[in-house]
């Protein structure tokens, strides 16, 4: 049929070119012509039996999504969709012709890199089953063997509609994570970088590259790329069976024997490569102390060189769990902004540790005192504006009541010791009381009229000096009258705000003063404010979990327990929401 329809057109055709040809060469030309479109009608028609094109595709799928109710739950192939805004003004905007087909009706390569890429989803530490892989594979798998035109219209919809989908809820993810951290922890504010999807998605069909499209939404920070190559590796530990539990004993030694050597050894191997072979050694020698001592480093123990409690239980927490905490620090990475700044103060505050980064490079770090459980540091982006030198401490009211009061009954002259002044009123209007006349004993947390103020001064909780950043929290960085606790391994002392180890460095570098003007000023100046010559980003963060620039991985213990929520919030199925 298809050659008896082409023929006239085709000996038309010939005609028009034979024009002006000698007759023997009109007929060669004539049989050779013929042969060679009859050739390719032939393969045409073999491709069209095998991935027969539905005729008025567009229709189907414009009927199929505009029969959709999108104010409520919508259901493709017995799978949820997820893109309810997104995917209908996409496939609108493309008058409804679908995506992800060549026009023969086959699947397109880039429908085939983007199931490659739902499937490495895990490396960013997301779930692939959270992107329809499992249907999409079925339906991938029926297209391949059914050929039937009425098989196929239905088929060929919902799967196109099912890789569009997973491809916008993927690249959501990738650009501002799975979980929004404002509804598993409240004092954890997010500032999420922003993409426009569908001109993503558009781009990466037009460009057919899908994994370049979506590479360039993963967070542009090595940190973040350094900790997504530890998931293969400590996937595969997990995958053979991980490391087994080391018996716990005694401390050991440098020097002393044990039975529990080799097993250590094993262990450490790991997780990191040892130079030469070591065979049947239970000796606790110079070589192994070297690897414990990373070991303690790495996972924020105290550098003992011995091989102690601490240490034993690092080492027996399974990988299992240590892949949990790399997944939920990836996670973390995509809830921070766009760019940090070229320079920038970062503290984190379960790695008790602050670092400044300039023109992206580490120049400074020092410890850090963060907030109590019971009173966490909050985690949120700022800039630091001002410094305040020797700054009075106006003493917050829940540390007052819950507190002072306490104190002061337990000791009379607790604030006199302290330096500290009660007043009543606010502002200049504020009026200093002898607390001698205070009845303390009948003061609480709805009856406290009054205002406590710490003078400057060596005893001063602030310290010389204060890093202002305002926020809703009243958190910033400061001094502390208390260095000796900064050599805590665990330090957790402070009511939300931080303390840092080397303030007046700090100092230098934000003000870039060279000469002697902070010895003047802090000799001068009380509750002196002095505005930063220029703002710069502080980012208050949460990491349980890193890598190093030599790609070691860094664990520390999950100080206000929010690894486990964030987990289960990342585990949750989004099919059976």
């Amino acid at each position: 049929m298809i050659r008896m329809r082409l023929l006239p057109a085709m000996e038309r055709a010939i005609i028009r070119i034979s024009l002006g040809l000698e007759e023997w060469r009109f007929k060669v030309f004539k049989l050779l012509f013929v042969s060679v479109l009859l050739i390719s009608v032939n393969t045409a028609g073999i491709r069209a039996a095998k991935y027969p094109f539905p005729e008025k595709l567009d229709e189907l799928l414009r009927n199929r999504i505009k029969a959709a109710d999108y104010s409520g739950d919508i259901k493709v192939g017995n799978e949820y969709i997820y893109s309810r805004k997104a995917l209908p003004l996409f496939y609108e905007k493309r008058a409804y012709m679908p995506a992800w087909l060549e026009d023969n009706g086959s699947l397109s390569k880039i429908s085939y890199d983007l199931i490659k890429a739902l499937k490495d989803s895990y490396v960013e530490g997301l779930k692939p089953s959270d992107y329809h892989i499992d249907k999409i594979e079925s339906l991938v798998k029926y297209i391949s063997e059914k050929n039937t035109r009425a098989d196929l219209s239905k088929i060929l919809v919902v799967t196109d509609i099912l890789l569009t989908d997973a491809f916008l809820l993927y690249s959501a993810h990738l650009v501002s994570g799975k979980v929004n951290p404002e509804t598993i922890v409240s004092e954890w504010i997010a500032v999420k970088r922003e993409r426009d999807l569908m001109e993503v998605l558009e781009k990466a069909l037009e460009d057919k590259n899908i994994r370049r499209s979506l590479a360039e939404l993963l967070p542009d920070y090595r940190e973040y790329s350094r900790l997504r190559d530890t998931v293969k590796k400590y996937g595969k530990i997990s995958d053979a069976g991980g490391w087994q539990k080391i018996p716990p004993g005694k401390t050991i030694k440098p020097g002393e024997a044990d039975p529990r050597i080799p097993a250590i050894y094993e262990r450490l191997s790991m997780e990191k490569v040892f130079k030469g072979k070591r065979e049947d050694v239970d000796i606790y020698d110079s070589i192994l102390q070297r690897e414990v001592e990373d070991f303690q480093r790495r996972y924020g123990l105290e550098v003992t060189g011995e091989i102690d409690t601490p240490a034993l239980n690092a080492m027996n927490v399974s990988v299992g769990e240590r892949v949990k905490q790399i997944r939920v620090n990836l996670e973390r990475w995509r809830w921070l902004p766009q760019d940090l700044g070229d320079s920038h103060v970062i503290v984190n505050i379960a790695g008790f540790e602050l670092e400044v980064i300039d023109d992206k490079k580490k120049i400074m770090d020092m410890r850090v005192i963060v907030g109590r459980d019971y009173r966490r540091t909050p985690v949120f982006s700022d800039r630091i504006t001002y410094l305040v030198f020797n700054p009075y401490w106006h003493v917050p009211h829940n540390i007052a009541v819950q507190d002072i009061i306490q104190k002061v009954l337990n000791d009379r002259e607790y604030l006199s010791k302290q330096n500290m002044k009660v007043f009543q009123g606010k502002g200049k209007n504020a009026i200093e009381i002898d607390p001698g006349t205070i009845e303390w004993d009948k003061l609480n947390a709805d009856n406290f009229p009054y205002g406590l103020r710490q003078e400057p001064g060596p005893l001063n909780a602030l310290g010389k000096v204060k890093f202002m950043f305002p926020n809703k929290f009243n958190v910033y960085l400061h001094d502390t009258s208390s260095p000796e606790l900064f050599v805590k391994n665990i330090r957790t002392f402070s009511s939300g705000c931080i303390r840092i180890e080397k303030p007046l460095e700090l100092v230098k570098y934000l003000m870039n003063w060279k000469g002697n003007e902070m010895d003047e000023m802090l000799r001068v100046s009380v509750d002196k404010k002095v505005k930063l010559p220029v703002p710069v980003p502080i980012h208050i963060l949460y990491w349980t979990a890193w890598a190093d620039e030599n790609g070691g991985l860094n664990f520390r213990e999950d100080i206000y327990k929010r690894d486990d929520k964030l987990y289960k919030s990342l585990e949750e199925d989004y099919r059976k929401k």
